[in-house]
């Protein structure tokens, strides 16, 4: 069994072929994925595709890259992430 930890699937590029991307991953012996959140629109996204797929499972967090994101509303949104039962870990947050 193979467990990706770190990918990227909120990425745009991955658009146009998610479901190949989660096919071929699966034909490899990757049976789960860890998709990582770096902003407040990529953890909600990267939320909503664990929500949507069995074999994904989420991080949320601000990479400091996006520090200019952080707000009392943004940290109370990524708590409300944290509830959900897909959502793993905190992370990206550049430790």
């Amino acid at each position: 069994m193979l467990i990706d930890i770190c990918a990227n699937l909120t990425h745009d590029s991955f658009d146009h072929d998610f479901d190949d991307v989660l096919r071929r991953a699966h034909d490899a012996g990757v049976t789960q994925m860890m998709v990582t959140g770096a902003s407040m629109q990529g953890s909600e996204q990267a939320a909503e595709l664990a929500n949507r797929h069995e074999q994904l499972f989420a991080t949320v967090g601000i990479h400091p890259h996006h520090a200019e994101e952080t707000s009392r509303e943004a940290l109370a949104t990524l708590k409300g992430l944290l509830e959900n039962d897909k959502v793993k870990a905190v992370g990206e947050t550049g430790l």
